[in-house]
């Protein structure tokens, strides 16, 4: 059977475990509630995860620059695509 002395220390310890969670979830809400207000922002995420966003973005607009070029050259040739 365990003394008082070891439960006690094992609620402290278990209470600041819950402490550390606790921080760190907050720290997570922050960090998602800047990151819905703006998906780019560099400073909300780690360069990694950034460069991804990053990179996705770029690649949308690209194709979306590309769409609007071939569409010119359709009508511009008569064909069209819609």
């Amino acid at each position: 059977m365990a003394s008082m002395d070891d439960v006690l220390q094992a609620l402290v310890v278990v209470q600041q475990e819950l402490a550390n969670s606790r921080v760190e979830a907050a720290a997570l809400k922050e960090k998602v509630e800047r990151l819905t207000r703006n998906p780019f922002d560099a400073s909300a995420s780690t360069p990694q995860e950034f460069c991804c966003r990053r990179t996705s973005f770029k690649g949308k607009l690209l194709r979306t620059r590309k769409q609007e070029r071939n569409q010119k050259t359709a009508d511009l040739s008569g064909g069209g695509t819609t």
